[in-house]
């Protein structure tokens, strides 16, 4: 498998807002190649971001202050996941919505769902340490788990390749969304 290309993951990040799964400022994505990541820049306008815009980081050096918020989370998503080459974050409507209605894990009703990911996990940050909580929280439910939601917040997908972290990250607001529909009807 060759590594996913920074054109790959700028044409993947603008995916995401083009099925709803952000807004036009929100989530991130980064690509793992050789001695490092290339990331999002923090506050990326999906519709504008050009290649030329992701931020290289390396691996047990500073992050740029241009670097995506979420750089560390992503970081430690790697650091305990050396098989994964991509992370994807996102803020599909009926993840965030399904993560406030369920327990420590979503648990798909559709097929598909069923069958990439039969659980999700639900993780839970203090209001003291949010963004270290998520990073190490999220990183150790990504070791077992191809997805996890930060309650209320939003999804993280992580897998060996761009295509399928994307394709899980857009199953699972789709199994999102029909529980949702199951639920309230």
């Amino acid at each position: 498998m060759t590594d996913p290309t920074p054109a790959e993951l700028v044409r993947i990040y603008r995916r995401t807002r083009e099925y709803g799964l952000n807004d036009t400022h929100s989530g991130n994505a980064s690509i793992r190649v050789g001695s490092g990541i290339w990331i999002t820049p923090h506050g990326a306008w999906a519709e504008e971001l050009e290649v030329e815009d992701l931020v290289r980081v390396e691996f047990g050096a500073g992050v740029p202050e241009a670097a995506s918020w979420d750089t560390p989370l992503h970081l430690a998503v790697y650091r305990e996941n050396p098989e994964h080459g991509a992370v994807l974050h996102g803020h599909g409507l009926y993840g965030v919505a399904m993560s406030l209605e369920v327990g420590d894990c979503f648990e798909p009703v559709d097929f598909e769902g069923r069958l990439l990911f039969p659980r999700v996990a639900i993780i839970d940050v203090s209001a003291q340490h949010p963004f270290e909580d998520a990073a190490r929280l999220t990183a150790r439910a990504l070791r077992d788990l191809p997805l996890a939601i930060v309650r209320g917040h939003g999804i993280y997908s992580a897998a060996q390749s761009l295509e399928i972290a994307w394709r899980n990250l857009a199953s699972l607001e789709w199994s999102a969304h029909l529980a949702w529909l199951r639920r309230n009807r």
